[in-house]
């Protein structure tokens, strides 16, 4: 007798199988898209704060780095005037640390005021901290 051929129950075997895998993907893809968001958006603050400090030391003025989380704005402007801002993904959330919605650089290139703040997206989160002096600031996970 020649068989030419699956069974029925080879073929619910297999469909069971990749009914299983293919989920478990999906779940998986839905976390890389969220890293790589998150990341794309702080690689962005992080060129924003430095286009400010830059700006406040090359005019010798204050600059302010300004977060809008209800519009989704990041905005840099100079006394009234905008200089640059970039919209950022809806899910994200900026909450307020120590430092509050606002950075400030005084024209020689300081932070105004010391502090930190806080960027989530789903599970993941940063958080950006603003030291005393020089300017300085740097993002670490959490």
């Amino acid at each position: 007798m020649n068989q030419d051929g699956f069974t029925l129950i080879e073929t619910l075997i297999v469909a069971s199988i990749a009914f299983i895998i293919i989920p478990i993907s999906f779940v998986k893809f839905a976390s890389v898209n969220q890293t790589q968001t998150l990341d794309y958006f702080v690689k962005q603050l992080k060129d924003a704060l430095h286009h400010a400090q830059m700006t406040a030391m090359a005019e010798g003025k204050t600059v302010e780095v300004l977060f809008d989380d209800q519009n989704h704005l990041v905005r840099i402007q100079e006394g009234g005037d905008y200089i640059d801002s970039f919209h950022f993904d809806n899910d994200i959330e900026i909450e307020k640390g120590t430092q509050g919605k606002k950075v400030t650089f005084l024209s020689n290139g300081h932070i105004q005021k010391t502090g930190t703040v806080f960027i989530k997206l789903g599970l993941r989160q940063y958080k950006l901290v603003f030291l005393l002096g020089q300017g300085r600031y740097y993002v670490e996970k959490q």
